[in-house]
C-alpha cells in the first residue's frame, strides 16, 4: 500500500453553509483518496455533528480519519464541565468514525490527568510565529505530555522559518503522527500547491523522510467538484514525482 493520502473537510469548509460539517463529506465522497479529517473549527460545529450510517460506513473503510478539536478547545470552555462535554463529543465522533488521531492547537490541550480518561490517540499541532509559537514551546508539550504524538503542518512551519520543517522532522520524527499539507506565502496560509514557490516545495521535501498520512488542508473557495479533484490530482502527482526520485 502506498502513502496514505487525504484531505481536510475544512478545504471545502465555504462549499455549505450548515454547522454540521458533515454535510461537507459529500463533497469528497467521489474523490480517489485514502483518508479525511473531520475539522471543527468552534464548539458548535463539533455538537452540530450529527452523521448519518452511510457516512459512517465510507469513513470507517478508509485507510485513516482523524480529527480536528475545536481550535479554542479550551478557552471556549467556560469551566471543566463544558470541556468534558465537548471531550465526550469527539470521543464518541472517534468511535463512530473509526478514528486514528485527534488534532489538538497548543494551548489548547486537555490537562494531562483529563485527557487520559479518554482512549485518543493525540497529536499537537505547530502553528506560525503569530500564533506565539516556538519550539521550545512544543518541546515542553511533548514532555509534560509524554505519549502525545505531532501534527506537522508544513504551511504554518514555513510561516515561521522556511528551515522550520526540517528542524521539526530532525527532533520529532518518531513522534510525528501526520501532515498538514498547503501552501503558504508572506502571510497567507492554506493556499494551493500550485501556488507555491521552488522554496516552499524544497522546505517540505523532509517530510518525504517519514511514511505518514498526508492530509490537504487548503481553503478552496469556489463550489467546484471539477476544481476540487484538478486540486486533488495536482497533489498526488507531485507526491508521486518525489517519492519516485
Amino acid at each position: 500500500m502506498g502513502r496514505i493520502v487525504g484531505m481536510s473537510i475544512g478545504t471545502v469548509r465555504f462549499w455549505e453553509k450548515s454547522t454540521n460539517r458533515q454535510e461537507l463529506l459529500k463533497h469528497l465522497r467521489n474523490l480517489p483518496i485514502s483518508g479525511v479529517e473531520l475539522a471543527f473549527s468552534n464548539k458548535q460545529e463539533l455538537f452540530s455533528f450529527k452523521i448519518s450510517q452511510d457516512n459512517k460506513d465510507w469513513l470507517r473503510k478508509l485507510a485513516y480519519v482523524s480529527i480536528h478539536a475545536p481550535f479554542y478547545l479550551v478557552d471556549e470552555s467556560k469551566d471543566e464541565a463544558e470541556l468534558i462535554k465537548q471531550l465526550n463529543r469527539i470521543n464518541s465522533v472517534y468511535k463512530q468514525t473509526s478514528a486514528k488521531n485527534v488534532v489538538f492547537h497548543p494551548g489548547q490541550i486537555p490537562p494531562p490527568s483529563l485527557l487520559a480518561r479518554y482512549p485518543l490517540s493525540a497529536s499537537v499541532e505547530n502553528m506560525s510565529k503569530s500564533h506565539g509559537f516556538s519550539l521550545r514551546k512544543l518541546e515542553l508539550i511533548m514532555k509534560k505530555y509524554p505519549e502525545m504524538g505531532f501534527c506537522l503542518d508544513v504551511g504554518h512551519a514555513y510561516r515561521y522559518t522556511p528551515q522550520h520543517t526540517k528542524m521539526i522532522v530532525d527532533k520529532f520524527k518518531e513522534r510525528i503522527k501526520q501532515v498538514h499539507l498547503h501552501a503558504a506565502f508572506r502571510r497567507k496560509d492554506h493556499l494551493s500547491l500550485r501556488k507555491a514557490s521552488k522554496r516552499f516545495l524544497k522546505s517540505i521535501r523532509p517530510i518525504f523522510s517519514i511514511d505518514v498520512p498526508i492530509i490537504i488542508e487548503e481553503d478552496i473557495k469556489q463550489k467546484n467538484a471539477r476544481l476540487l479533484r484538478s486540486e486533488l490530482a495536482f497533489v498526488q502527482k507531485y507526491l508521486r514525482s518525489i517519492t519516485t526520485t
